[in-house]
């Protein structure tokens, strides 16, 4: 196989295909596809690992509990609510052993501290793409406590859809690349571009 002109190897854990296409163009198209789809599979696999950085290890290990007062969304009274906060969204109970009242995802979410020191109210406002929320602390310890948690997983989630719509930008350049562009920097050809086979350096049989 590996004397017949536009020939490429397809290598996988458990074999190798061997393969050979029709002319050069045909060549360049299939590693390409395959090239970008490998790439594409891995970069999935990675940002739907639930123990990497951006999803398993900031907002899925940050839990914080405990009351806070919560004001209604209709009328301004204030009630405490047993709140959690775990996985990226921050979920609330009239008490701990009762029933989920609500639960509010953090993602794209914004938290401000909102402080009434003469009146002893350490509240907090929390943005959403839904509404506004606003909860008060007994004390301004536990005012910190929550706004420094909830922000760090707001600034987490915002870090993973950055990198989830970078991964989709780079995956949408690799394809036109397919189509329209060739893979060169500065007059050479890149060693990960399809168009190395066309080098000397690089053995047609392999991909």
């Amino acid at each position: 196989m590996s004397g017949k002109e536009f020939s490429f190897a397809i290598i996988t854990p458990k074999r190798v295909l061997y393969c050979c296409a029709d002319t050069a163009e045909e060549l360049v198209t299939w590693i390409y596809h395959l090239r970008a789809s490998v790439y594409y599979i891995n970069l999935k696999r990675v940002f739907e690992d639930p123990q990497n950085f951006l999803h398993g290890h900031v907002e899925g290990s940050l839990e914080k509990r405990g009351f806070l007062k919560k004001q209604g969304g209709h009328f301004m009274s204030m009630k405490e609510r047993y709140f959690l906060l775990r996985d990226g969204k921050l979920i609330y109970r009239e008490r701990a052993d009762k029933e989920v009242i609500d639960t509010i995802d953090l993602k794209g979410a914004k938290i401000e501290e909102r402080t009434n020191k003469a009146m002893k109210e350490y509240g907090m406002v929390l943005h959403t793409d839904k509404r506004q929320f606003f909860f008060m602390a007994d004390t301004p310890g536990d005012q910190k406590e929550w706004i420094d948690s909830i922000h760090r997983v707001c600034m987490s989630l915002s870090s993973a859809s950055l990198v989830e719509s970078h991964s989709n930008a780079i995956h949408e350049v690799i394809f036109s690349k397919m189509i329209h562009g060739t893979d060169r920097v500065d007059g050479a050809v890149s060693p990960h571009s399809p168009f190395m086979f066309r080098s000397e350096s690089f053995h047609r049989s392999w991909c």
